[in-house]
C-alpha cells in the first residue's frame, strides 16, 4: 500500500462522518483498515504518541523548519551538517548531551514535506544584493513600453549571464523550499569568477557565448588542447571577471548584431525610428580638415617658431614656454629619444624570445574579443618557442632532466617501470 499522510487520515475520517463506510473510506484514501479503525476509536497519530521519544518537541521542529525556509529565502540555505549542528545546540539548551542520529534528518524531512534537499549554487553576495525590487520593477516598466511590445517575437532575445567560481566543492546540497529545484547561496569567499554571456530568442535561435575571464589580458594557458567544440565562441577579460557596460556595448556590436542580422534588408531587428542616423554632413566637415604631422626635428622647430610668431597678444610667459618646448626637442634630445625607443624594442624582443608558460594572446585592434583561431595561433607560437629554446640549450635540458631523475624516489621509478 502506498504511503499516506495525516491529511489523508483526516480526509477519510471526514468522509466517514458524512456517511461513507469505513471500508470504502479506507480504500479510497489508501489507509490500512486496522490503522483507520484505531484512529476512529480515538488513538493518536504515531508522531503524537511517540512525542516523548523524540529529541525535539513538535513546536521546536516547527520553528526549525521555519528557520530553514527563512535562511534559504535570504540566500543562506543551510546544509545537512549545519542543521544537525543547530539541532545539537537545541539539545544542549534542553539539557541533553547528545547528537541527532544518522536517520534523524530523513525522518525530519518526511514530517515536513515543505522542505526538500535541493542543489545550492554559489553566487557572490554583491550580485544578490544589487538585484533589488526597485531594479526589477524598473525593468518590467521598460518591458511594458509600446515600442518594446511592437518588436516581433522572432526578434526578441533573452540575454543572461552565468558565473563559474574557481575552486572545488563550492556547490553542494542544501535544504530549501520543495517548490524549487535549485537555490542561490550567497558566498563572501574571495575567488576568481568567470562570467559567460548567453543569449537565445523566442524562436530558439541562440547566440555564440562570450566568456569573460579575470585578468589583465587573455592568456593561452587558460584553454584546453582541443578547441574544436568551442568554434565561434568569443573570449575577453576584465579586472574582476564580471561584465560591464563597455563589454555589453562591444558584445552588441561584435557578436549580437552580426549573428542576428536578418537576410532580408526590410526585416530589421530595430525599427526604423530606433536606428541611429549617420551624420554625413559632420563627417564631411571632419574629412576636409588637413592634419600635418612633422616627421623631422627641424620641422618641429619651425612649427614652434611659426606658432610663436602668429600668436596674438602673446605675453612673456607664453614665449618662455615655447622656447622651452623648442629646446626640449632639439637634435640631441631627439637622438636620445630614438635610442631609448630602440632599447625598449630590443627588450620587448628579448622578452618574446624567452620561453614562458604564459603567453598573451594577441588581440585584434578592431575587436575587444578574442576568437578561437587567435588562441590556437598563440598556443602554436608558445610550443614553437619552447621547442626552439630546448634545441638551443641542450645542456640546460640535460641538467634539468638529471636533477628531476635524482628527485624521484627509486621505488617510484621501479613502480613506473613495472607499469610500462
Amino acid at each position: 500500500m502506498p504511503p499516506y499522510k495525516e491529511e489523508d487520515v483526516q480526509g477519510a475520517i471526514d468522509a466517514v462522518l458524512h456517511g461513507q463506510s469505513v471500508q470504502g473510506a479506507s480504500c479510497d484514501w489508501g489507509i490500512p483498515r486496522t490503522t483507520f479503525m484505531g484512529r476512529i476509536q480515538g488513538l493518536k497519530p504515531r508522531r503524537s504518541s511517540h512525542q516523548l521519544q523524540q529529541i525535539l518537541s513538535e513546536s521546536q521542529e516547527i520553528q526549525l523548519a521555519n528557520w530553514i525556509l527563512c535562511q534559504s529565502n535570504m540566500g543562506y540555505a543551510p546544509s545537512h551538517t549545519t542543521v544537525r549542528s543547530m539541532v545539537t545546540k537545541l539539545l544542549r539548551l534542553n539539557g541533553l548531551n547528545r547528537t541527532p542520529g544518522k536517520n534523524w534528518m530523513n525522518r525530519f524531512l518526511a514530517c515536513h514535506p515543505e522542505i526538500y534537499t535541493i542543489k545550492g549554487v554559489r553566487i557572490d553576495n554583491q550580485c544578490i544584493n544589487r538585484a533589488s525590487p526597485e531594479v526589477i520593477r524598473m525593468f518590467f516598466e521598460l518591458f511594458d513600453a509600446p515600442t518594446i511590445k511592437d518588436i516581433p517575437p522572432q526578434h526578441r532575445y533573452n540575454m543572461d549571464e552565468t558565473r563559474i567560481m574557481e575552486g572545488l566543492g563550492v556547490n553542494g546540497l542544501v535544504l530549501g523550499s520543495s517548490e524549487r529545484k535549485r537555490i542561490y547561496v550567497k558566498s563572501s569567499v574571495s575567488r576568481h569568477w568567470t562570467t559567460i554571456l548567453e543569449c537565445i530568442s523566442t524562436t530558439s535561435q541562440y547566440i555564440k557565448p562570450l566568456v569573460i575571464f579575470k585578468g589583465k589580458n587573455v592568456q593561452a594557458q587558460w584553454y584546453p588542447e582541443r578547441l574544436e567544440e568551442y568554434e565561434g565562441w568569443a573570449f575577453t577579460y576584465s579586472e574582476n571577471g564580471w561584465t560591464s557596460n563597455s563589454t555589453a556595448v562591444e558584445w552588441i556590436k561584435d557578436i549580437f548584431k552580426p549573428q542576428t542580422r536578418p537576410q532580408n534588408s526590410d526585416d530589421s531587428t530595430l525599427p526604423e525610428s530606433q536606428t541611429p542616423k549617420k551624420p554625413t554632413h559632420e563627417l564631411e566637415k571632419v574629412a576636409d580638415i588637413d592634419i600635418f604631422t612633422p616627421s623631422h626635428g627641424y620641422q618641429i622647430t619651425e612649427l614652434v617658431w611659426q606658432i610663436q610668431k602668429h600668436l596674438e597678444n602673446s605675453n612673456y610667459i607664453t614665449r618662455l614656454l615655447l622656447r622651452k618646448v623648442n629646446k626640449a626637442l632639439d637634435d640631441k634630445n631627439m637622438v636620445l629619444a630614438l635610442k631609448n625607443r630602440r632599447i625598449e624594442e630590443l627588450e620587448l624582443q628579448l622578452e618574446a624570445i624567452r620561453p614562458s608558460k604564459r603567453l598573451r594572446v594577441p588581440e585584434n585592434p578592431n575587436s575587444k574579443f578574442v576568437k578561437i583561431p587567435e588562441i590556437m595561433k598563440a598556443k602554436e607560437e608558445l610550443e614553437a618557442k619552447i621547442a626552439s629554446w630546448k634545441a638551443k640549450n641542450p645542456e640546460l635540458m640535460a641538467v634539468t632532466t638529471s636533477k628531476l631523475v635524482e628527485s624521484i624516489p627509486m621505488e617510484q621509478l621501479m613502480f613506473e617501470f613495472q607499469l610500462e
